[in-house]
């Protein structure tokens, strides 16, 4: 047998729906206070006051960057993945690319490495199976 029924209160004469408790109308009213204070401060030129403001309400703006082309579409191609890093680090270097987008590049290639070598290794292992007669 339940204990509750559905959409009957198991307190019918409890809190009424969207009352609110003196104590959390009061942190309503004085935030709404405060934030009116600091508001007012920051237009007569308190830096504290505004840096507040611009930390609380403004979101951080992530860097970006130009886009750059270190080598073509034909270069790449015709370049291993040793010759494609040192061109990224000569691009580096060189002051043509920041070295944090460098730092992804090389990441990005080595994480590329790693699939080719895992792939390559599951299409040799495939073959070996597929010779002495045992494929999947």
């Amino acid at each position: 047998m339940a204990k509750f029924k559905a959409g009957q209160s198991g307190n019918p004469s409890g809190r009424p729906r969207g009352a609110v408790s003196p104590v959390t109308r009061l942190i309503r009213e004085s935030s709404l206070d405060v934030v009116a204070t600091v508001i007012d401060a920051a237009k007569g030129g308190d830096m504290q006051a505004a840096a507040l403001i611009l930390a609380r309400g403004v979101p951080t703006l992530k860097a970006s960057h130009e886009p750059v082309q270190i080598l073509t579409g034909e270069q790449l191609k015709a370049m291993t993945p040793a010759q494609r890093a040192e061109a990224i680090n000569a691009a580096a270097l060189a002051g043509r690319v920041p070295a944090d987008v460098a730092a992804s590049l090389l990441e990005g290639l080595a994480k590329g490495c790693a699939i080719a070598e895992h792939t390559e290794m599951i299409e040799r292992i495939e073959a070996l199976e597929r010779a002495q007669g045992g494929g999947r």
